[in-house]
């Protein structure tokens, strides 16, 4: 079973690629640039070129994939590349995602990014791949271990 990790480089799942890793999972880890590549690779992840904006990018690096951890980083564009992700996740078969979102997302939430995370649910719940949404302030090992089998 290989485990598909978008934002791959950021601070959210810095910790979690080595862990899985020590577990014996296989790890695929999404990256913009061949740059990002190398250090991912020193830990023993296998690496994927790829962009939100790009269609058949995704379609490879999603190949193969059951289980997608979708992180998207704060930006405006945001809900457009998890839209592209949830696309790309039904069209490779996918059978679980992981979504990191934000506390107090929703349609009222108390900010642009609450409200953005929100819709990115919604659109998750509504997708029919089964799915957990983590709403964090904190993140450990036991979470990971409950979330990625």
């Amino acid at each position: 079973m290989t485990i598909l990790i978008t934002g791959a480089t950021g601070k959210i799942v810095q910790h979690l690629i080595p862990s899985l890793l020590e577990q014996g999972q296989s790890v695929r880890a999404m990256v913009r640039s061949p740059d990002k590549e190398v250090a991912l690779g020193k830990q023993g992840a296998g690496t994927v070129i790829a962009s939100f904006e790009d269609p058949g990018a995704l379609d490879k690096a999603f190949a193969s994939v059951e289980t997608l951890l979708l992180v998207t980083p704060p930006h405006k564009h945001a809900t457009g590349w998890a839209s592209a992700g949830l696309a790309a996740a039904k069209r490779a078969g996918i059978k679980r995602i992981v979504r990191i979102s934000a506390l107090l997302a929703g349609p009222d939430g108390p900010s642009d990014n609450n409200r953005l995370h929100g819709r990115t649910d919604d659109e998750l719940r509504a997708c029919g791949i089964a799915s957990v949404i983590l709403r964090p302030h904190f993140l450990c090992r036991t979470c990971w271990r409950t979330c990625l089998p």
